[in-house]
């Protein structure tokens, strides 16, 4: 009633309740609720790293800067770790494998992002099931109930490698010790991090100088009239992927490390308007050595891999195309190369940063690494760069305050370069649609292999 005054002990008692919900407020987080990607997140007096699944995650150590600074918290000869130098703030830990690769097969795991709780919905890929059956197995799926979430898992027997997107920030999950630290039974070493607390390499070097032409290429007309005879819906392209011994030995799983990277690549080639799906037909490191010990190998990564991997040993393991991942900082300031379309078979990209005129222009990170390697697949399809004619280009829009660009732009751009192709569905238009053209040529370059 108006004007009617409550009594004093229940002003107070009052006073007291309303301050006790707001100190609750304060401390529990809503789902989705932001956590600034600097900070760790502290539950339960205890430190939790960006990124855990529920039960299977163990903090090593919480918002490290540097390797450097690894050692006094107990992490024996931390220079060794494979820590991208685009990555400036990041947690260490290790996983449960055995038991979250258990989880996972059912198609659903706890996940824990900057102290909100998810459930992510997972499901097999389909190039891994038909692929080369190595054991180690990749999921996509996502946040569920979140919108404009995305993941990507790839695990095996030792590692995790993950790409969370929730808006415009990833969280990685990504295995930091080389081969030889692997040991039976000990949980490896992995780092977690998000995207914004890296940083946009120190200058814009080269992908690659375009695609590298063949001699007698088959003539613009011939090959109009066979891409229309060949043309499908659906369309299978078997893949090889090799290594040298240095990216064997640095990576604490190298065939895990290729399969989430061939994984991205069917995310992008597998959308609507370009309906490809790669399958890869050997994860190959038979002639790792062969190609370490190429005196050409740095000068010439891409000539020295189709050297020792002919069209007539890509026949032999009944593959259209293939792909280096090459562990060697190659001379000049690109880190990347493929031989064009059509014909070209094979493509090259760097694992490793790469250091030109006083700078790195490229960090070899997951993402980095994923973009580097579409690129070069891209052009074994003739998509193309910016500004080299035609339809088949790269594009770039603003997004805000924010300048984006489509996967086969010429130059690096760190978090900005993206894994998609340009199309007119999407990022693009009539004169920048690479999804158009290599929608266009998949049915040749399905037929390499005959």
């Amino acid at each position: 009633m108006k004007g009617t005054t409550k009594p004093k002990g229940f002003r107070i008692a009052a006073t007291m309740l309303l301050a006790a919900l707001l100190i609750a407020a304060a401390i529990v987080p809503a789902v989705g609720a932001s956590t600034p990607a600097s900070e760790s997140v502290r539950m339960d007096n205890e430190e939790r790293p960006v990124l855990e699944f529920e039960g299977f995650t163990r903090m090593m150590v919480s918002g490290a800067n540097t390797k450097s600074e690894l050692g006094d918290q107990g992490i024996t000869e931390p220079e060794e770790l494979t820590i991208p130098i685009s990555v400036k703030r990041f947690d260490l830990v290790t996983f449960n494998v055995a038991d979250l690769r258990n989880q996972i097969r059912n198609g659903s795991v706890p996940l824990r992002i900057k102290g909100n709780s998810y459930d992510a919905e997972l499901k097999r890929m389909e190039f891994d099931i038909q692929s080369v059956d190595n054991g180690i197995y990749s999921y996509k799926g996502t946040l569920k109930g979140v919108n404009d979430s995305k993941i990507l898992l790839t695990i095996s027997s030792r590692v995790v490698i993950a790409e969370v997107t929730i808006g415009d920030e990833s969280i990685w999950v990504k295995p930091v010790e080389p081969r030889r630290r692997a040991k039976e039974g000990k949980p490896g070493l992995h780092i977690v991090y998000s995207s914004k607390d890296t940083e946009l390499p120190t200058r814009h070097g080269k992908i690659d100088n375009g695609p590298v032409r063949l001699p007698n290429q088959t003539s613009t007309e011939e090959i109009r009239d066979l891409e229309t005879l060949v043309r499908g819906s659906t369309t299978p392209i078997e893949l090889l992927v090799a290594t040298d011994n240095k990216f064997y030995e640095d990576e604490d799983d190298w065939e895990a490390t290729a399969q989430g990277i061939i994984a991205e690549a069917n995310n992008q080639f597998n959308r609507d308007d370009i309906d490809l799906h790669l399958f890869v037909v050997d994860y190959d490191e038979s002639k790792r050595h062969d190609l370490s010990n190429d005196p050409d190998i740095k000068s010439e990564p891409l000539d020295t891999f189709k050297k020792h991997f002919p069209s007539s040993y890509l026949n032999s393991k009944s593959a259209d195309l293939a792909i280096y991942l090459g562990g060697y900082d190659a001379d000049g300031n690109c880190h990347g190369e493929a031989w064009s379309y059509p014909g070209g078979r094979h493509a090259w990209a760097q694992m490793v940063k790469d250091w030109y005129a006083g700078g790195w222009t490229y960090d070899g990170s997951p993402h980095g690494r994923r973009v580097t390697t579409i690129h070069e697949l891209g052009h074994n399809f003739d998509a193309d760069h910016q500004g080299s004619g035609g339809y088949n280009q790269a594009y770039d829009w603003w997004s805000g305050l924010n300048h984006y660009y489509t996967v086969m732009w010429g130059t690096y751009k760190g978090s900005k370069s993206k894994y998609e192709f340009s199309s007119d569905d999407y990022h693009g238009d009539s004169t920048h649609d690479n999804a158009r053209r290599i929608s266009e040529t998949k049915g040749i370059v399905a037929n390499y292999n005959t």
